[in-house]
């Protein structure tokens, strides 16, 4: 699914419930104003400042956290 996942309802069994459509958008304008993405037919494409980016955040994960060298 898109939109949405498993709400826990305590001890009752988990059910999906639909999530906002509407904060992901809001995100996915974000993204596209900072220029990390941008529209293209069929959908939204990660551009090259989003993807270094992603990049650099990756290797900065990576450099803090010593378990994750193996990765």
């Amino acid at each position: 699914t898109h939109y949405g996942g498993k709400k826990d309802r305590g001890s009752s069994p988990e059910k999906f419930k639909r999530g906002s459509g509407a904060i992901i958008r809001g995100a996915l304008h974000q993204l596209e104003a900072a220029g990390l993405i941008e529209k293209v037919e069929g959908g939204r494409a990660v551009t090259p400042k989003g993807r270094s980016f992603l990049d650099n955040a990756s290797a900065g994960v990576k450099a803090e956290i010593p378990e994750l060298a193996k990765y």
